[in-house]
């Protein structure tokens, strides 16, 4: 399944986002956040998201500037252990993971986040 809103492409993961991925982890603003992920870090996170979609049909699409056709990081839902300290009705954790230097960063989350919820 692939969704698009006007600029961006909400995609699932080819072999070819991997070292894009690995880059992103990397980014100075990303890591500011984030904990660092070396390469081998990456590669792993995204073969879980991997079988987060082949264990329940969802999780975290690739997310793609449309105008670029970069990919500039990962939005969706993600299930979570009961052991995360979450409200008791939360059942799943969304998120949006930019490339740090992308400009016009604001806006991404929140579209691409919308686009999610418009198709459930």
């Amino acid at each position: 399944m692939q969704l698009e809103t006007e600029r961006l492409i909400l995609r699932p993961w080819q072999q070819q986002d991997r070292k894009p991925f690995a880059a992103i982890n990397a980014e100075p603003d990303v890591v500011r956040y984030l904990n660092p992920l070396t390469d081998e870090q990456s590669d792993a996170m995204l073969d879980r998201i991997d079988r987060h979609f082949e264990d329940h049909g969802w999780g975290f699409w690739a997310l793609e500037e449309k105008a670029s056709r970069q990919l500039i990081g990962m939005c969706g839902l993600a299930k979570v252990s009961p052991v995360c300290h979450l409200p008791r009705q939360s059942k799943s954790v969304g998120g949006f993971q930019p490339l740090g230097t992308a400009p016009d960063m604001r806006a991404r989350p929140r579209n691409g986040l919308s686009t999610l919820r418009s198709t459930s």
